[in-house]
């Protein structure tokens, strides 16, 4: 990566909150992290819509992420499904969590 590129990847961390710093400062290169931002928040209400399910139906928990990462993870998920207007049924919430096991 070039220094260009880590003083971007940085100044975009900088701007973000703490809780969406977890979740791109794996990007290696400034493109990738920006194409991870604009499928997340990007796009009109379907698109949004639509790539926050896909989202979260094909989430897998990670090994090297703890427990309490993982719900967290799945909870900020499940929030942004219910901000767009697609509330989930406590029956669809345990079901992804017990199949992002799998």
């Amino acid at each position: 990566m070039s220094k260009k590129d880590r003083s971007t990847c940085f100044t975009l961390l900088n701007c973000m909150h703490d809780d969406l710093i977890n979740a791109y400062e794996h990007c290696v290169t400034t493109k990738e992290m920006w194409n991870e931002l604009r499928f997340d928040f990007g796009g009109n209400s379907v698109t949004r819509l639509r790539n926050l399910v896909l989202k979260f139906e094909m989430y897998k928990k990670e090994s090297k992420n703890s427990m309490t990462k993982y719900l967290r993870i799945m909870s900020s998920m499940i929030r942004d499904l219910k901000n767009v207007g697609n509330a989930l049924y406590v029956e669809q919430q345990v079901k992804a969590v017990v199949r992002s096991f799998a």
